[in-house]
């Protein structure tokens, strides 16, 4: 993330403090320029790899985070993505040498294909960027033929599952501009998804390259994974609602392990219902939420958590859209607070400072604080609440986690 100037002192205890403090801290949020990234990406790329009589092709593409989709890496339901204003931008150009080539800015490390790539706990970023890299490029470039690549991001490392998205969709971008596209349009989020799941050893869901390369910087997206369809849901503006993210350390959920078992015991849920009188569906979206419990019932108590979380997460995205549609923020707050438990509950994959700061934020409800929950499966929380209100709770935050843990996570203020 680029360095951010230096933060205005803490409010005193004057009424008018508080909302002076905010409306500094909201000031200082550095806008994305795309041209300016694309830019530097660009200049990464001759300054690693030389000039070159090659043209170079750049291209940028904004981040997004799921309000509410973790379910559909594991089943065809129904999520809600939010636009962020963080993206990557990839220059790319022909490669005259005999491999391709990738540099990321902040690494030292350039990656030549063909060289394998290390696999690292946990899934750092570089590295998931040079196996995404691989895996495109078998697809988008010709046999026989080369690129280089440089990348440039401003969103925070420890946001995976959006770096990923938004480095795998410029990258198809760029490259189509240097040989014809071996796939229509409609195909490269399937292309995107694909290739991320397998550089993570995990599934991971299509409602986020689909977002990135359908949605709009002013809108959130309803995306149904199972058809690929979606639509728009008018954002608020930054004055009525505002939005943080906290990068909470949840080690164990980015265990590949962590997603075979769960992916393991959902098919295993599934079969166990078409077996005792539900033969006729074929995904958890066919499960009627009226149905649950009778279905919950038919099942091993190892099973019924997980399955309740899938079908009451894809149950709340339907609630979420009518919090959206209706502006009632308060309600969208409390179905955030709702699907935290249930991650943390059901599908286990909460940690103690994703709890810490959910909790800090319901102590704060009363104050202008919506809600908060685990977004994304790479240990990002994402706090929603009245404008003037974040950047103060955020700092809370810190302070509180700082205080329990002995280290402030990393906040962003969107």
């Amino acid at each position: 993330m680029p360095s951010s100037p230096q933060r205005p002192e803490k409010p005193s205890s004057s009424l008018a403090q508080p909302f002076l403090y905010a409306l500094n801290r909201m000031r200082e949020r550095e806008a994305v320029h795309p041209q300016d990234l694309e830019v530097r990406a660009q200049a990464l790329l001759v300054e690693r790899f030389g000039l070159s009589d090659q043209p170079v092709h750049a291209r940028f593409v904004p981040g997004c985070a799921g309000l509410m989709s973790e379910h559909t890496h594991f089943f065809d339901g129904f999520a809600v993505m939010m636009p962020l204003p963080f993206g990557v931008a990839v220059a790319v150009r022909r490669a005259k040498g005999a491999a391709s080539r990738l540099i990321v800015e902040g690494q030292d490390e350039v990656h030549i294909s063909g060289s394998g790539v290390q696999e690292v706990p946990g899934g750092d970023t570089a590295v998931l960027a040079a196996g995404l890299f691989e895996d495109l490029l078998r697809v988008l470039v010709p046999d026989g033929m080369h690129v280089e690549a440089a990348v440039v991001s401003t969103l925070a490392k420890q946001h995976a599952d959006a770096f990923l998205t938004a480095f795998g969709v410029a990258l198809v971008q760029a490259v189509e501009h240097m040989f014809p596209a071996p796939t229509g349009d409609g195909a490269v989020p399937s292309l995107v998804s694909d290739a991320i799941a397998r550089c993570m050893g995990r599934p991971f869901s299509v409602a986020y390259p689909l977002s990135v390369w359908k949605g709009r910087a002013d809108a959130f997206m309803l995306v149904d994974t199972g058809t690929g369809e979606w639509l728009p849901l008018e954002a608020p503006p930054q004055e009525k609602v505002g939005w943080g993210l906290v990068y909470a350390d949840c080690p164990q959920i980015q265990e590949r392990d962590f997603y075979t078992r769960r992916m393991e015991q959902a098919r295993e849920a599934l079969e166990r219902l078409r077996q005792r009188g539900f033969g006729d569906i074929s995904s958890f979206r066919g499960l009627e939420h009226r149905d649950l419990q009778h279905a919950l019932d038919l099942l091993p108590h190892t099973l019924r958590p997980l399955v309740r979380y899938l079908v009451g997460e894809n149950r709340r995205v339907q609630k979420l859209v009518n919090a959206i549609r209706r502006k009632d923020w308060q309600m969208l707050g409390a179905l955030f607070l709702i699907s935290h438990a249930s991650k943390r509950n059901d599908l286990e994959v909460a940690c103690p400072g994703a709890d810490l700061t959910v909790e800090q934020v319901e102590q704060m409800l009363i104050d202008g604080m919506y809600g908060a929950m685990l977004t994304g499966l790479s240990g990002s929380v994402i706090v929603v609440g009245q404008p003037y209100m974040v950047p103060i709770g955020l700092d809370r935050i810190q302070e509180g986690i700082s205080s329990r843990f002995g280290a402030a996570p990393e906040v962003v203020l969107l």
